[in-house]
């Protein structure tokens, strides 16, 4: 069983508070694979970056998970609790309670502490979170692209069989909203880089 703290060592803190490169468990994952259910002793594989690299052991009471794992080479246990709320459109929606702040999550990552808490209280970002700001919006629409059939940043223009008519209208003005906000954006950092460096360069130059 591979083990969490084991395997590779990032070099820089700030890849290291990329919440893409942690280890993590989520609720709509468990109770995918049926790890809910009251009584239920299950395990679940953790990977880092779509690469398993070990297990955690669940068992399931009610509204309670109890978590066993190997951390840094020793075994670990840790209890999450369960809450649900009723959405106005009915039926019940389930969350993982961070067991630092109390917060309704989806997720709880791994952290150096060795317990699973919420990307807040670990002080995890997204990798996006880290772009400047036109890549950012690049990055955005690049989702929305891939939501609408697109190719990696390009959107062909055709509403993708089986969606509703309005989800494609809003998937497309936010597709396109975040194009522009990005070209601007990029011709503004350009242009911000011309002023602070052309005039060197032009004494380089000889101009």
């Amino acid at each position: 069983m591979g083990s969490l703290g084991s395997g590779r060592r990032y070099k820089s803190d700030e890849v290291k508070k990329v919440v893409e490169n942690q280890i993590s468990i989520n609720i709509l994952d468990l109770k995918k694979r049926d790890c809910l259910k009251p009584g239920n002793i299950s395990s679940t594989t953790y990977s880092v970056n779509g690469r398993k690299i070990g297990l955690i052991f669940i068992s399931a009471a009610e509204d309670i998970l109890s978590l066993d794992y190997r951390f840094n080479g020793h075994i670990q246990q840790q209890t999450v609790q369960i809450t649900s709320i009723s959405p106005h459109y009915g039926g019940q929606r389930q969350y993982l309670l961070c067991p630092q702040c109390d917060s309704r999550r989806n997720s709880l990552y791994h952290g150096p502490n060795g317990q699973f808490e919420c990307r807040i209280c670990h002080g995890f970002v997204f990798r996006s979170q880290q772009l400047n700001p036109h890549l950012r919006h690049a990055h955005r629409a690049e989702k929305f692209a891939e939501r609408l059939g697109g190719t990696g940043f390009i959107f062909h223009g055709k509403k993708p069989p089986g969606m509703w008519d309005t989800t494609f209208i809003e998937l497309r003005d936010k597709y396109f909203t975040h194009t522009i906000n990005s070209c601007d954006l990029f011709i503004e950092y350009s242009d911000n880089i011309l002023k602070k460096y052309g005039s060197e360069m032009e004494k380089e130059d000889g101009l």
